[in-house]
């Protein structure tokens, strides 16, 4: 039980710490329309657009917009996180940076790796969860006057035997 215990507690770590998705360093020119991308800009840049997205950021996340003209870049920012189930849950604002506000740019990518991970801890979890509610103890044990356990059904029963876990 203590070893199965441990095993939860590592799993759970796991899928905390496991992301779907990673950030890697592209220059700006590289980043095509449409990306996905985290942009970190100069102090100066984050008081100046901050007040167009309500607060003020150095790491900005959004959706790259195609313009015309490669010397600046023009970022879609998701200002509706903050209204979940509003019409405003929708809205983004559009923010223009100049080569002297730009300090890095990263693409977002998804990760397989760590896609997989997440995925394995989850079947994991659940194999260890659908593992103790079926080793159980009948709770209708049967003895004097009382009835037994019901008669075993006619359905297929898949188990997955995880008695090596305790």
């Amino acid at each position: 039980m203590v070893c199965g215990s441990k095993l939860i507690v590592l799993v759970a770590a796991m899928l905390g710490s496991a992301g779907c998705v990673t950030y890697t360093r592209v220059s700006p020119a590289e980043v095509g329309p449409s990306e996905e991308v985290r942009v970190r800009v100069t102090n100066a840049a984050a008081v100046r657009v901050g007040g167009a997205l309500g607060s003020i950021r150095e790491n900005l996340e959004g959706q790259l917009v195609p313009q015309e003209g490669a010397d600046s870049l023009r970022l879609s920012v998701w200002v509706g996180r903050d209204y979940p189930g509003t019409p405003f849950a929708d809205a983004h604002q559009d923010i223009f940076l100049g080569p002297g506000d730009i300090l890095e740019v990263r693409r977002r990518q998804v990760s397989i790796a760590r896609t997989g991970i997440a995925a394995a801890g989850v079947l994991a979890l659940t194999a260890i969860l659908v593992d103790r509610i079926v080793l159980q103890e009948d709770p209708n044990p049967g003895g004097p006057g009382r009835p037994g356990a019901p008669p075993p059904s006619d359905r297929l029963t898949i188990r997955i035997p995880l008695g090596w876990i305790r």
